[in-house]
């Protein structure tokens, strides 16, 4: 009987702590939802980039890093992945030891210096460029919106 009221009480509680999310619609009926504590970047009219995790304190407002942000000022909110991060992170310190490594093996004449030499050359350009490529939701096309579940 405690194993029921537990599991009873646990059900209860995540259903009620569900917190508001920004919903944002296009023209064709498409929904994406942000929760709140995401990492995003935003772009504002005045041009400054936000990066971060949002916070939603009102329908009309956002905090990212201690910035109060009203949704009338925001231009494009895109969606930034911890893997993502990641894994450039990894691309960019993997491949800056192969390219010097790669190098050195030209010297001592060796087979596999052309292999660590454009791994190397490959990789770093590849995790730079990847936490850029991601789809940005532009006000434009995009209505934004703070939703409740």
């Amino acid at each position: 009987m405690k194993y029921l009221c537990t599991v009873f009480l646990f059900f209860s509680l995540t259903m009620l702590s569900q917190s508001k999310h920004i919903e944002m619609t296009n023209a064709q009926g498409e929904i994406v939802i942000i929760k709140q504590n995401r990492r995003i970047k935003i772009v504002t009219t005045e041009g400054k980039r936000y990066f971060g995790k949002i916070n939603i304190i009102s329908n009309e407002s956002v905090v990212m890093r201690k910035d109060t942000l009203p949704f009338s000022s925001i231009v494009t909110i895109q969606k930034r992945s911890a893997l993502k991060s990641a894994v450039s992170t990894i691309l960019i310190s993997g491949s800056s030891l192969l390219i010097p490594r790669g190098l050195a093996y030209v010297f001592v004449n060796s087979n596999t210096a052309g292999v660590l030499f454009s791994s190397g050359m490959i990789g770093l350009p590849t995790g730079i460029l990847l936490p850029v490529f991601g789809k940005n939701y532009k006000r434009e096309k995009w209505n934004f919106q703070v939703a409740e579940p």
